[in-house]
C-alpha cells in the first residue's frame, strides 16, 4: 500500500490517470447527467455524481498503471 502511495505521490501516475479520467468522465457526465448540467439543475446528489464520474476513472487508470508495474517488475 505504501508503494503505491509513494508512486501515486511521484506524480507518475496522475500523469496517466489524469487524462483518462477527464476523457472519460466528461463524457459519463455527459451522457448521463448532461440535461441536468445543461439547465443548471445542479443538487448536492448531482454534484457528488459528476464527481464519481471522475474520480472512479482515475482510481481504475491509476489501479492498472501500477499492476502494469508491477507485472514490468516481476
Amino acid at each position: 500500500m505504501q508503494s503505491y502511495l509513494k508512486l501515486l505521490a511521484s506524480g507518475k501516475t496522475v500523469r496517466t490517470a489524469f487524462p483518462v479520467s477527464l476523457i472519460v468522465g466528461t463524457l459519463l457526465s455527459a451522457v448521463n447527467e448532461g440535461d441536468l448540467i445543461v439547465t443548471f439543475r445542479l443538487t448536492p446528489t448531482l454534484i457528488a455524481r459528476v464527481t464519481s464520474n471522475f474520480v472512479i476513472p482515475f482510481l481504475v487508470a491509476s489501479f492498472g498503471h501500477f499492476r502494469a508495474l508491477e507485472t514490468k517488475k516481476s
